[in-house]
């Protein structure tokens, strides 16, 4: 009866560290989920987009209600956000799509333009890519699209919808491919 007893004890005990283990797993889990909680989609897709109104460097007045056929994408980004440095670079080729599918290609710069002028350097001379200073701080686009981290890429049907929200080009790119067919392989 002594090694039942042993046995016993033993189960208990491992069943103990087991539970244990358990606990602390369910931590580290919570943890990450708190830490990747920017890295959710803005929006979920198909909703309707925020209201947003901007006026770009050159003056104009975007609204999202009156898109063109291509819909819109918007850039949230940073002067401080390495990857909307070279983003933006590639972003400028989106606007180098055919006609019939190029979008609004909007840039909102979380930022001065003091504090941005690197950033915007990376656009090419001609850019199409329409930029906007929106810094948090005096203006609500940033909380409307729920933008918790840079760069956030938001693709804007036109019938006002989300259609895709990405955090990198890439992604962009591969969800809306038939429309940026040309431009994610370099072309037109």
């Amino acid at each position: 009866m002594d090694i039942w007893n042993l046995l016993l004890v033993l189960l208990a005990f491992v069943v103990l560290v087991l539970l244990l283990l358990t606990v602390g797993i369910i931590r580290k889990l919570n943890e990450l989920t708190e830490l990747t909680a920017g890295l959710r989609p803005a929006l979920p897709l198909g909703t309707p987009t925020p209201l947003l109104e901007a006026v770009t460097t050159d003056g104009a007045t975007v609204r999202l209600d009156e898109l063109s056929d291509g819909g819109a994408v918007l850039a949230f980004v940073s002067p401080s956000c390495p990857a909307c440095h070279s983003g933006l670079a590639e972003l400028d080729r989106l606007t180098r799509t055919p006609a019939a599918h190029a979008p609004l290609v909007l840039a909102l710069v979380d930022g001065t333009p003091e504090e941005a002028g690197e950033l915007l350097g990376n656009l090419g001379d001609g850019s199409a890519v329409q930029v906007a200073f929106t810094p948090r701080h005096s203006n609500p686009s940033m909380d409307r699209y729920k933008v918790t981290s840079y760069p956030r890429y938001v693709g804007v049907e036109a019938d006002g919808t989300v259609g895709v929200t990405a955090s990198s080009l890439e992604q962009l790119h591969w969800a809306w491919a038939d429309r940026f067919a040309a431009s994610a392989h370099g072309g037109a």
